[in-house]
Protein backbone atom coordinates (compact mmCIF):
# COMPACT_ATOMS: atom_id res chain seq x y z
CA UNK A 1 0.00 0.00 0.00
CA UNK A 2 0.87 3.66 -0.14
CA UNK A 3 1.86 6.17 2.64
CA UNK A 4 0.24 8.69 3.45
CA UNK A 5 -1.01 11.30 0.21
CA UNK A 6 -2.10 14.59 0.03
CA UNK A 7 -6.28 14.83 -0.32
CA UNK A 8 -5.73 13.34 3.32
CA UNK A 9 -3.49 16.21 5.00
CA UNK A 10 -6.57 18.28 5.58
CA UNK A 11 -7.51 19.19 9.19
CA UNK A 12 -11.03 17.17 10.18
CA UNK A 13 -13.52 18.04 13.33
CA UNK A 14 -14.58 14.63 13.37
CA UNK A 15 -17.23 14.83 16.06
CA UNK A 16 -18.81 17.43 13.38
CA UNK A 17 -18.31 15.00 10.63
CA UNK A 18 -20.00 12.10 13.03
CA UNK A 19 -22.88 14.42 13.56
CA UNK A 20 -23.62 14.59 9.86
CA UNK A 21 -22.52 11.03 9.13
CA UNK A 22 -25.45 10.39 12.04
CA UNK A 23 -27.95 12.51 10.30
CA UNK A 24 -27.59 10.95 7.08
CA UNK A 25 -29.79 7.89 8.68
CA UNK A 26 -32.82 10.91 8.68
CA UNK A 27 -31.99 11.91 5.22
CA UNK A 28 -32.02 7.93 4.54
CA UNK A 29 -35.18 7.38 6.04
CA UNK A 30 -37.00 10.89 5.56
CA UNK A 31 -36.32 10.03 1.59
CA UNK A 32 -36.45 6.53 1.35
CA UNK A 33 -33.36 6.39 -0.43
CA UNK A 34 -29.34 5.55 0.24
CA UNK A 35 -26.29 7.40 0.86
CA UNK A 36 -22.69 6.67 0.58
CA UNK A 37 -19.55 8.46 2.06
CA UNK A 38 -16.54 6.93 0.53
CA UNK A 39 -12.70 7.56 1.75
CA UNK A 40 -10.70 6.96 -1.40
CA UNK A 41 -7.19 6.05 -0.45
CA UNK A 42 -6.77 4.77 -4.23
CA UNK A 43 -7.86 8.02 -6.10
CA UNK A 44 -5.00 9.88 -8.59
CA UNK A 45 -6.33 13.38 -7.47
CA UNK A 46 -6.24 15.40 -4.31
CA UNK A 47 -10.72 14.78 -4.29
CA UNK A 48 -10.26 11.40 -2.17
CA UNK A 49 -14.24 11.98 -0.42
CA UNK A 50 -17.23 11.24 -2.18
CA UNK A 51 -20.98 11.64 -0.67
CA UNK A 52 -23.76 10.29 -2.36
CA UNK A 53 -27.53 10.56 -1.68
CA UNK A 54 -29.51 8.75 -4.14
CA UNK A 55 -32.99 10.07 -5.75
CA UNK A 56 -35.73 9.47 -2.83
CA UNK A 57 -39.87 9.11 -3.10
CA UNK A 58 -39.29 12.94 -2.62
CA UNK A 59 -37.39 12.86 -6.59
CA UNK A 60 -35.07 15.93 -5.17
CA UNK A 61 -32.54 13.79 -2.94
CA UNK A 62 -29.98 13.16 -5.01
CA UNK A 63 -26.51 14.63 -4.30
CA UNK A 64 -22.77 13.44 -5.44
CA UNK A 65 -20.27 15.38 -5.17
CA UNK A 66 -16.20 14.28 -5.16
CA UNK A 67 -14.23 16.50 -2.76
CA UNK A 68 -10.62 17.15 -0.89
CA UNK A 69 -13.14 18.57 1.65
CA UNK A 70 -15.28 15.63 3.51
CA UNK A 71 -16.69 18.19 6.27
CA UNK A 72 -17.96 19.96 3.90
CA UNK A 73 -19.23 17.49 1.73
CA UNK A 74 -21.39 15.92 4.90
CA UNK A 75 -22.47 19.21 5.74
CA UNK A 76 -24.23 19.78 2.85
CA UNK A 77 -25.36 16.58 2.12
CA UNK A 78 -26.71 15.66 5.44
CA UNK A 79 -28.33 18.58 7.59
CA UNK A 80 -28.15 18.13 11.19
CA UNK A 81 -31.88 17.58 12.49
CA UNK A 82 -33.24 18.50 15.84
CA UNK A 83 -34.67 14.59 16.09
CA UNK A 84 -31.53 12.82 16.11
CA UNK A 85 -29.72 11.54 18.75
CA UNK A 86 -26.02 12.75 19.02
CA UNK A 87 -25.09 9.75 21.84
CA UNK A 88 -22.81 7.95 19.38
CA UNK A 89 -20.97 11.08 17.91
CA UNK A 90 -18.14 10.83 19.75
CA UNK A 91 -17.02 6.83 19.47
CA UNK A 92 -18.32 7.00 16.07
CA UNK A 93 -15.97 10.31 15.54
CA UNK A 94 -13.20 7.68 16.40
CA UNK A 95 -13.81 5.01 14.28
CA UNK A 96 -13.97 7.49 11.18
CA UNK A 97 -10.72 8.87 12.20
CA UNK A 98 -9.52 5.05 12.15
CA UNK A 99 -11.21 4.59 8.91
CA UNK A 100 -9.85 7.60 7.33
CA UNK A 101 -6.11 6.35 8.71
CA UNK A 102 -6.64 2.91 6.76
CA UNK A 103 -7.69 5.02 3.70
CA UNK A 104 -4.51 7.35 4.17
CA UNK A 105 -2.18 4.47 3.55
CA UNK A 106 -4.20 3.49 0.24
CA UNK A 107 -7.19 1.28 0.72
CA UNK A 108 -10.84 2.57 0.14
CA UNK A 109 -13.30 2.63 3.06
CA UNK A 110 -16.89 3.13 1.83
CA UNK A 111 -20.02 3.42 4.37
CA UNK A 112 -23.16 2.88 2.85
CA UNK A 113 -26.39 3.52 4.25
CA UNK A 114 -30.19 2.13 2.85
CA UNK A 115 -33.57 2.34 3.53
CA UNK A 116 -34.65 -1.45 3.81
CA UNK A 117 -38.11 -2.79 4.88
CA UNK A 118 -38.84 0.37 6.85
CA UNK A 119 -35.69 0.65 8.55
CA UNK A 120 -31.65 1.77 7.63
CA UNK A 121 -29.60 -0.55 7.46
CA UNK A 122 -25.40 -0.01 7.18
CA UNK A 123 -22.57 -1.74 5.53
CA UNK A 124 -19.17 -0.91 5.40
CA UNK A 125 -16.53 -2.30 3.11
CA UNK A 126 -12.58 -1.55 3.19
CA UNK A 127 -10.96 -2.67 0.08
CA UNK A 128 -7.43 -2.68 -0.62
CA UNK A 129 -4.87 -3.59 -3.94
CA UNK A 130 -6.54 -7.19 -5.70
CA UNK A 131 -5.13 -10.11 -4.92
CA UNK A 132 -3.09 -8.33 -1.97
CA UNK A 133 -6.01 -7.89 0.55
CA UNK A 134 -9.22 -9.72 0.81
CA UNK A 135 -11.99 -7.03 0.72
CA UNK A 136 -13.80 -6.35 4.27
CA UNK A 137 -17.59 -6.66 4.39
CA UNK A 138 -19.87 -5.81 7.54
CA UNK A 139 -23.12 -5.17 7.50
CA UNK A 140 -26.31 -4.77 10.47
CA UNK A 141 -28.98 -2.28 11.85
CA UNK A 142 -26.24 -0.02 14.07
CA UNK A 143 -23.88 1.87 12.54
CA UNK A 144 -21.19 1.92 15.45
CA UNK A 145 -21.30 -1.48 16.08
CA UNK A 146 -20.36 -2.66 11.92
CA UNK A 147 -17.64 0.15 12.14
CA UNK A 148 -16.25 -1.75 14.96
CA UNK A 149 -16.57 -4.76 13.20
CA UNK A 150 -14.72 -3.71 10.05
CA UNK A 151 -11.76 -2.31 12.34
CA UNK A 152 -11.31 -5.42 14.10
CA UNK A 153 -11.30 -7.42 10.92
CA UNK A 154 -9.23 -5.91 9.05
CA UNK A 155 -6.79 -5.75 12.33
CA UNK A 156 -6.75 -9.68 12.44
Amino acid sequence: MQSAKAGFDRAIDWLNVAAHVLAAATVVRRSGTNALVKFDGQRDNDKVYTVFVGRGEDDESRFREDSDDLEELVTRAFPLSTEQSLDDAVPLSGMLQRLHALASEGFVVCIYMAWLADAVAYSVDIMGELGVFNPIHVEGQALLEIMQQSVQQFDQ
